[in-house]
């Protein structure tokens, strides 16, 4: 009778957790004899019942296994372990204890999808320990590089090997993040978004006749709206009162960092105008009354310029 392997998770997760569920089984000898569509548990476990001493390990993939309803009690019995001659591989999109119960889990291998943090350190922790495990040291601005650029797990988790190539043992910074894990769209983006915050203004203007390219300026103004809304409120907030602020937006770490950069070279005043002015472009824009590229270029090159200026009296 088959030992039994349950996979709970959903998306890309669950298909990683599968291929490595597929690679461990095969590995102690198993084949793949069927991913059936239809069928029960009593019949597989009757098309699963060992055959004689030289038979191959043979393996059932049954996705979307919930459909099977509950297991029923009375098979427990032929529930084997590590020991048995057949498999089952249970693929389940969420919970799964209300179908299989405490007393079958007891017996079988469970792989559940990870609980990921979706924000702010406690994800940037995850990023450097699940590279870690790969063998690749990330310092904590490329860890949250990468948090904040890429929001599924597991294209995070695709990226780790062209980082282990390229670190070689080395520590892996947000250069060689930025050159390896961003499309071209993207690293001119993090540019000009991080051009503005530091005030390189050749940055800005290469980033943007890099982004000039791209169909649309909508997605790059939301961009520059949402990182100069961190750096305003960090600028005109006490620490604590922009910090309580911040974890309610849910803002990533890198991005409140580098914000609060732009927040001491321009203090309020410049950060309120380019804020509302962005506001202001957005909605003209979407209106088919914007002055386009050439009226955000103006924009931002005031906010550069207001760091050279120095503070009102």
């Amino acid at each position: 009778m088959p030992r039994i392997v349950v996979i709970g998770a959903a998306g890309t997760a669950q298909r990683r957790l599968l291929e490595e569920a597929l690679q461990g089984l095969r590995a102690e000898g198993f084949s793949v004899e069927g991913k059936p569509e239809a069928g029960d548990w009593p019949g597989f476990f009757a098309s699963l019942r060992t055959g004689g001493l030289f038979e191959a390990r043979r393996l059932f993939v049954v996705e979307d296994a919930a459909r099977l309803g509950p297991f029923p009690g009375e098979l427990l019995p032929f529930v084997e372990g590590e020991e048995a001659s057949s498999a089952l591989v249970l693929v389940f999109d969420g919970d799964f204890r209300k179908n299989l119960g405490k007393a079958l889990l007891d017996k079988v291998q469970v792989m559940r999808g990870e609980a990921v943090p979706l924000w702010g350190g406690r994800r940037v922790d995850w990023v450097r320990e699940a590279a870690r495990k790969e063998g690749i040291d990330l310092d904590r601005a490329a860890a949250s590089l990468l948090a904040e650029w890429i929001d599924d797990p597991e294209e995070i988790r695709a990226q780790f090997p062209k980082l282990s190539l390229a670190s070689r043992g080395r520590k892996v910074d947000t250069g060689v993040v930025e050159a390896l894990c961003l499309d071209e769209g993207g690293r001119d983006l993090l540019r000009l978004l991080d051009g503005v915050c530091h005030g390189r203004e050749n940055d800005v203007l290469t980033a943007l006749a890099g982004l000039r390219r791209g169909p649309s300026i909508l997605p790059v103004v939301t961009a520059l709206h949402n990182r100069l809304r961190l750096s305003l409120y960090q600028a005109l907030l006490s620490p604590g009162e922009a910090k309580t602020i911040l974890a309610a937006l849910k803002a990533r770490d890198y991005a409140s960092r580098i914000a609060a950069e732009a927040a001491r070279r321009y203090g309020s005043e410049p950060l309120k105008v380019a804020v509302v002015g962005l506001i202001a472009l957005n909605g003209a824009e979407k209106r088919g009354l914007g002055k386009g590229w050439n009226g955000l270029t103006l924009l931002l090159l005031e906010l550069l310029a207001a760091s050279k200026r120095p503070p009102a009296r």
